[in-house]
């Protein structure tokens, strides 16, 4: 049996905007260039790990349930996410980033709940471990997600540095 792939599920579940920026987004993942990026099922069910190196740097929930607003959403994790940045972040990104901060609310995750997170320098209490929550992001959103993900990726190569 071969192994599921994101792409399968964005097709068979999602539909019009909605599957057209899901497939945008796992294309601009898998064009990374550094070799180093995979998107993995978890457990086979409808979220997957986006991982650089052995960093969990995205999650993707593709599907509907009680613990997630569907039908798609992106959570890009980064505590002190900007704090590697080689010039001042643009404004607008930051605004975006912190609209987007997931703050803790009942799931059925197994996790630590609510804890303190920064994101571009601004403190925030009781967040998600997985820092900023995008739910069914459009194509302008999908732009600030980039952008915020090459910051977080760009910190965690320079933190190794």
């Amino acid at each position: 049996m071969s192994e599921k792939i994101i792409e399968d599920s964005i097709n068979e579940i999602l539909k019009g905007d909605a599957q057209k920026n899901a497939l945008d987004w796992v294309a601009y993942i898998r064009a990374d260039e550094s070799g180093k990026t995979q998107i993995i099922n978890h457990e086979g069910g409808e979220m997957w790990l986006v991982k650089n190196d052995d960093n969990i740097v995205d999650l993707i929930y593709v599907g509907d349930s009680d613990d997630f607003p569907g039908p798609w959403i992106v959570w890009i994790r980064g505590d002190h996410i900007g704090q590697y940045a080689d010039c001042p972040v643009d404004e607008h990104i930051k605004e975006a980033a912190w609209a987007h901060a997931a703050l803790c609310r009942p799931c059925s995750s197994d996790c630590d709940r609510g804890i303190h997170k920064t994101i571009f320098g601004k403190e925030f209490a009781k967040v998600c471990p997985d820092t900023m929550m995008f739910v069914n992001p459009d194509a302008d959103t999908l732009d600030d997600m980039k952008k915020i993900r090459e910051i977080r990726n760009n910190d965690i190569l320079k933190s190794k540095s």
